[in-house]
């Protein structure tokens, strides 16, 4: 998840194209986005699910598991990466059209990282989750269907609607060995908490998931992250 924000990232007239990438040798793509005010700093645009390096793993193949370099790299969307590889990145660079590109310099990005993966594995752990099984899965869990279904227009609270209210949720589903969500999180939301409640209560009825697998090819509990978005303009 990514929050940037400053005045030059103000977009011009129309919907221009916008395009992250980190640098010198990272990830380039363009991506979904919404526009916000972050306060003190202008406009802001708001990223979900950003790599930092490039994946050439095909879609849908998961994680792979290598027991010699379990533990040191990072296992993104299927590719280990190497600590000399994420040191190696200094700077994001945000570039939309009509726009000169607004570079952040980020300094090595080695040492952040390594601090957020022990951080994550703090986490997984107050979540009652086996750390030991998720350092060496086989297969993350993934929707088994599409996520862009588990919610609607009919899912927006009807006097936020009313309201003209918007929001950003980023939630966290426990995902039981059979693939069911067992329960529904709430890790960062803009609120009101009508926003909160909805997206759980859809999310809990709807999602369905692939189980994760362990080292063994057994499935396990385990979990899932995203974000909704409620913009009365885009539902």
């Amino acid at each position: 998840y990514l929050l940037v924000a400053g005045n030059p990232l103000k977009a011009s007239r129309g919907d221009p194209q916008t395009s992250f990438g980190f640098g010198p040798d990272g990830y380039q793509h363009s991506a979904y986005w919404s526009n916000g005010n972050f306060t003190g700093f202008g406009h802001a645009l708001m990223v979900n699910q950003l790599t930092i390096l490039p994946v050439d793993t095909p879609a849908g193949t998961g994680p792979r598991f290598d027991p010699e370099t379990a533990g040191t790299d990072t296992d993104v969307l299927g590719q280990q990466l190497r600590p000399e590889q994420e040191a190696k990145i200094e700077w994001l660079e945000v570039r939309r059209k009509g726009n000169a590109p607004v570079r952040f310099m980020l300094g090595s990005m080695g040492e952040p990282l390594a601090t957020l993966r022990a951080c994550t594995d703090e986490m997984i752990t107050r979540w009652g989750l086996d750390l030991t099984a998720h350092r060496s899965l086989t297969r993350a869990a993934a929707p088994a269907s599409n996520p862009g279904e588990w919610m609607s227009v009919r899912d927006y609270p009807l006097q936020l609607v009313r309201d003209r209210k918007v929001g950003l949720v980023q939630f966290r589903l426990t995902v039981g060995e059979d693939g069911m969500p067992t329960g529904c999180h709430i890790q960062r939301s803009t609120r009101p908490a009508e926003f909160d409640e909805a997206v759980c209560k859809g999310l809990m009825r709807r999602a369905r998931f692939t189980p994760a697998l362990d080292a063994h090819g057994q499935p396990i509990t385990s979990y899932w992250r995203s974000a909704v978005s409620f913009d009365i303009a885009g539902w």
